[in-house]
């Protein structure tokens, strides 16, 4: 057995972290939407209240997003997640196709930002359907699965 030093902090704002934060995990940020969003958009829009505003990331360091939510659609068809940094594409995540209004279909995925240069970025999941209209944390025929909402957490880690 290896000890591991670590040190998680959650939900505290990036600047007031204790300083130095030692050992491969500096930080762990994470936001969730509490409401059951929907979108008509074929183009990428931003999820509501899926954003992280992470300030001071170290250069050499990495930050690992972790998407989770589950989607349904007005009938049938492709609901996609991407990541965002700074209202610039990075990566397309997640791709789900309800077969009709009473499918649910569960979302997750895991995007690695290892090219940000460091210091103060803003990241965001968007989404986009190519018809219809696509939802989060619920069914299309407006049936609540769970309550269960959409949950983006972000991990800043030395490589």
């Amino acid at each position: 057995m290896v000890d591991i030093p670590l040190k998680i902090t959650i939900g505290i704002p990036a600047d007031s972290l204790p300083s130095p934060v030692s050992g491969p995990i500096k930080r762990i940020a994470h936001a969730r939407n509490a409401a059951d969003p929907s979108t008509q958009n074929t183009a990428w829009t931003a999820v509501p209240q899926l954003s992280l505003s992470l300030a001071g990331i170290g250069a050499a360091n990495n930050v690992r997003f972790d998407f989770s939510g589950v989607c349904g659609h007005s009938a049938s068809g492709l609901v996609q997640l991407a990541l965002f940094r700074d209202g610039n594409l990075l990566d397309i995540g997640a791709s789900a196709y309800p077969q009709s209004n009473a499918d649910i279909v569960p979302l997750s995925c895991t995007w690695i930002d290892s090219t940000h240069g460091g210091g103060d970025h803003t990241y965001a999941v968007f989404w986009r359907v190519w018809s219809g209209t696509g939802y989060l944390g619920r069914r299309g025929d407006n049936q609540h699965i769970f309550g269960t909402p959409s949950l983006i957490v972000a991990s800043e880690y030395a490589p």
